[in-house]
């Protein structure tokens, strides 16, 4: 290439804005496009300086662009997007190449020591805290992180040191190219938490969600270490076929975990707990945990985090637990909004149902005397998908009551295998004796919430989506009618 100007459309996504960031960093000048985006990417880009042109447009390409990376959003394609038809055609006359970000990281990735995070659910936290670790003991890593930290200024960061900590995801990386996005970071430790079946657009059967996983650890080598979660739903059947060292984890003191946690204390702020490495019949280490994060869930992600440290003689026990400590986590991650009310008000992402189950039941556990109001909608394929019905009736068993938000519009999956919204809401009513209410905007949230609301009530908003600003406008509401005194 002759310049060093690359344009990426597609540019909010969080793996985009990040692999952008990177190839800033390494003294790329770049440009960008996106629509349709919302905080927290949003506002890094601002925060980064990183230019975003809105709406998609042929001519948001710079003329002496080299590199275009083209996100995996289902209308980036030349069918539907004029912009990306623009890119394929300076493609075809040799004027540019065009790439995915796992393309980038597979080139960035080449020469360090790479910690590949993935599952179905704790890969964003659980990267993060590596990430956090490492820098908090002074080892400046590179790192990837598809989420926005609390505790860095950005979810990428081009290190000095010698590991690179990535966020590993199982969908294809790109339009073009069906191979999974972890395939492509030159693994040397793979963290795995979870092989419970999801994206069921993308993976029909168990059988193919499970697939990506077996061939990425088949890829390792006999010097390589898996870290496997032995509470993962499926893990079982993907750790026992790599050449590679294995050692399990558990967030409980499950009789075949290396690592487990021995005792824990999490209705308390900071909740404490004690991981402890059994080497057969003999206790190796004994850690005691203290951390600003919520739930059990949590305590599986610090454990999965610890062990992975300290298998690779990466850092000291006081070094860990001094980072833990200090982590505050990520952002939409049982996220807390309301620092100034009395009515505590928390985001979180919960894209799928074990991450919906784990947040509702970290909060229960955290505010067993609150009451517990939820506020979802099913944004993602995997919600909306007619093999879904079956998630609903008992997920929102830790909630008082339920409002359930308009799903969006969503490409690749057919009416006939898409939940409807009164299908949804039928199915969470027939199986739980709570109220469950409808609400189709910011609007109805606020009418039908805010009369309901006392002193010591706990709010959850559960959506990888916007919401369509409902969020925003209930927290601005709930700081301004239950002040703190």
């Amino acid at each position: 290439m002759d310049t060093n100007v690359v344009h990426f459309i597609g540019i909010c996504g969080a793996g985009m804005s990040a692999v952008a960031k990177l190839l800033r960093d390494s003294g790329w000048k770049v440009s960008g496009s996106d629509q349709g985006f919302y905080p927290p990417v949003s506002d890094f880009l601002v925060q980064e300086g990183l230019p975003c042109t809105t709406p998609h447009r042929p001519e948001n390409i710079p003329a002496d662009t080299s590199l275009i990376v083209i996100g995996k959003h289902a209308k980036l394609t030349p069918e539907h997007n004029d912009e990306v038809r623009r890119a394929f055609e300076l493609e075809a006359q040799g004027r540019v190449k065009i790439a995915s970000y796992p393309d980038i990281l597979n080139l960035l990735t080449a020469h360090t020591e790479n910690i590949v995070v993935v599952g179905s659910y704790g890969k964003s936290t659980t990267t993060t805290l590596l990430a956090w670790t490492l820098t908090h003991g002074g080892c400046d890593p590179n790192y990837f992180i598809g989420a926005i930290p609390l505790d860095f200024k950005a979810n990428s960061h081009k290190g000095t040191g010698r590991y690179f900590v990535l966020e590993g995801d199982e969908y294809p990386s790109a339009n073009w190219d069906s191979s999974p996005k972890f395939l492509h970071y030159n693994a040397k430790t793979v963290l795995l938490t979870s092989c419970e079946h999801d994206h069921f657009n993308e993976f029909p059967t168990e059988a193919d969600y499970l697939a990506p996983y077996q061939k990425l650890v088949r890829q390792l080598s006999p010097e390589n270490l898996l870290i496997g979660c032995v509470d993962g739903k499926l893990v079982d059947k993907v750790i026992t076929d790599t050449p590679c060292r294995v050692v399990t984890y558990s967030a409980t003191n499950h009789p075949t975990a290396d690592w487990f946690v021995s005792e824990a204390h999490d209705t308390e702020s900071p909740q404490h707990f004690v991981i402890q490495r059994r080497n057969g019949d003999a206790i190796t280490h004994t850690i005691p945990i203290a951390t600003k994060l919520l739930g059990e869930h949590n305590r599986q992600n610090i454990v999965g985090c610890v062990a992975t440290l300290i298998e690779s003689n990466a850092l000291t026990i006081p070094q860990i637990q001094a980072a833990l400590g200090a982590f505050r986590g990520i952002r939409r991650r049982l996220e807390l909004k309301s620092e100034h009310s009395s009515v505590l008000l928390y985001e979180d992402l919960s894209s799928s149902r074990p991450k919906a189950v784990a947040a509702l039941h970290a909060l229960r556990q955290r505010h067993p005397q609150s009451r517990l109001f939820a506020v979802f909608q099913p944004h993602t394929f995997s919600f909306r998908s007619r093999q879904a019905l079956e998630w609903y009736p008992d997920m929102f068993a830790d909630a008082d009551e339920v409002l359930v938000f308009s799903p969006p519009e969503l490409r690749g999956l057919a009416d006939t295998e898409k939940l409807s919204h009164e299908e949804i809401i039928a199915s969470i009513r027939g199986g739980n004796p709570l109220p469950v209410h409808v609400v189709r905007n910011a609007e109805d949230i606020l009418e039908i919430l805010l009369p309901k609301l006392q002193a010591g009530d706990v709010v959850v908003f559960m959506t990888s989506g916007g919401m369509e600003g409902a969020i925003s406008a209930t927290c601005e509401r709930v700081v301004q009618e239950f002040p703190l005194p």
